[in-house]
């Protein structure tokens, strides 16, 4: 194993639980803040990695964000070391002793050395092309309710684990809404708990109220102008109230068995 590897990773492409090899590294760019108001690209500290499953061969671009990296490699925040590091650069001066002045500061691959797994350096924070199971912003999750979510999702091709997956992350993520509500209440009990103690409904209301009050301001006020923030915004309310009142219904219709 020349190439480092992501392991245990489920391939978008073939479904399967396999190690893929970093084949290309570079450092992400984004857009900052530059002076008049204007933005301009920079190197971000995540990486932008290109790798293939090591069981369909197929191709996904990963984007990988450094966590607990080795302090003694002074990588920290480093994203040229860090990607340096990814495609198994290593400067000529640390590989050959008597490496002449002209070419210290050059870097090579030294092909003999074996790759190692990069799972406890990196989380992989986006993929394309995109994973095919949806999951929740992992971000709004419980610890708990997200480490149940990625082992359900890591079986869902295996009906039988999976149906049983599902079950325990209904249970975990009753048990963590409810909290001390919980306790001695059985499976069914918790579910119809934890739906009528949701709240986000009623948060959902307010912020339709506040962007019916700010199209009334945009309409009228030529002084005030609202942001893109403010215009992406609501438009991510207006569409999770779409959702709720016509999508999400009908694709419980769609899903639940006839009668």
């Amino acid at each position: 194993m020349l190439l480092h590897q992501i392991q245990n990773r489920t391939c978008v492409n073939c479904n399967a639980i396999a190690s893929f090899s970093v084949l290309h590294a570079a450092p992400e760019s984004v857009k900052v803040p530059a002076q008049h108001g204007q933005m301009r690209w920079s190197e971000g500290p995540r990486i932008r990695a290109f790798v293939a499953c090591g069981n369909c061969r197929q191709p996904s671009m990963l984007t990988l964000e450094p966590h607990a990296f080795h302090r003694g490699h002074g990588m920290n925040g480093n994203s040229h070391l860090q990607s340096a590091f990814l495609n198994r650069l290593r400067p000529l001066s640390t590989i050959f002793q008597n490496a002449p002045e002209s070419i210290k500061n050059h870097w090579a691959v030294v092909g003999n050395e074996p790759g190692v797994a990069i799972n406890d350096f990196y989380d992989v924070v986006r993929e394309f092309p995109s994973a095919a199971v949806q999951t929740p912003d992992e971000g709004a999750l419980p610890p708990s309710v997200s480490t149940q979510l990625n082992r359900l999702v890591k079986v869902l091709h295996e009906p039988v684990s999976a149906m049983f997956g599902c079950r325990r992350t209904l249970e975990i993520a009753c048990k963590e809404k409810l909290g001390t509500a919980a306790n001695g209440k059985k499976l069914y009990e918790l579910i119809d708990a934890a739906l009528a103690d949701i709240e986000a409904t009623k948060e959902i209301s307010q912020w339709a109220h506040a962007i019916r009050h700010l199209g009334n301001e945009a309409a009228h006020d030529v002084e005030t102008e609202p942001t893109e923030q403010d215009a992406q915004e609501a438009y991510e309310v207006v569409r999770l109230m779409l959702d709720l009142l016509f999508a999400y219904p009908a694709r419980i219709r769609k899903l639940r068995p006839s009668p």
